[in-house]
């Protein structure tokens, strides 16, 4: 079994999230999946399947690649790496023109050849600062749409009080 939910998650990087064949998930993600993602928080299967639309809008280039795949009986750990070129909007951020790269790491629970559950974990920030969204040392700014303003630190944020 672990050679087969081997092959399945590397199918949902190299097929799904990578070409946007979202009839893979019908095929791959259990009816009752429950995910997460640091940006869209608990995703349901029809929420996986809009995030895949909105992150291949956004990046139409979008292209995952499998760095490291472990798996523990039931247990897949797919450290990964997602590259491409901002040309549609991400929520509220428009387009910027610029490519970007990120590493992540997702964490997949399997039943009967299914993922039934998912946490992803990827450097959201890292890819805001790619796109000239966020400036280095602005710990607490945020790009638009994620429901956080850009602000200034406090003094006891900066550890002057």
């Amino acid at each position: 079994m672990a050679l087969d939910i081997k092959q399945q998650s590397r199918r949902l990087f190299d097929e799904l999230w990578s070409k946007g064949k979202l009839e893979l998930i019908d095929e791959a993600i259990d009816p009752r999946y429950q995910g997460r993602d640091p940006l869209l928080g608990t995703l349901d299967r029809d929420a996986l399947r809009q995030a895949v639309v909105s992150y291949r809008s956004a990046f139409p280039d979008l292209k995952f690649t499998v760095n490291q795949l472990n798996v523990d009986a039931d247990l897949v750990v797919v450290q990964w790496k997602a590259e491409g070129t901002h040309r549609g909007a991400l929520g509220e951020l428009p387009a910027t023109g610029k490519s970007a790269s990120v590493t992540g790491i997702t964490l997949s629970e399997y039943k009967r050849n299914r993922v039934v559950r998912d946490h992803t974990e990827w450097d959201a920030l890292g890819l805001f600062r790619q796109l000239g969204v966020l400036q280095p040392g602005k710990a607490t700014a945020a790009a638009p749409g994620t429901g956080m303003e850009q602000r200034e630190p406090t003094g006891r944020e900066r550890g002057l009080t």
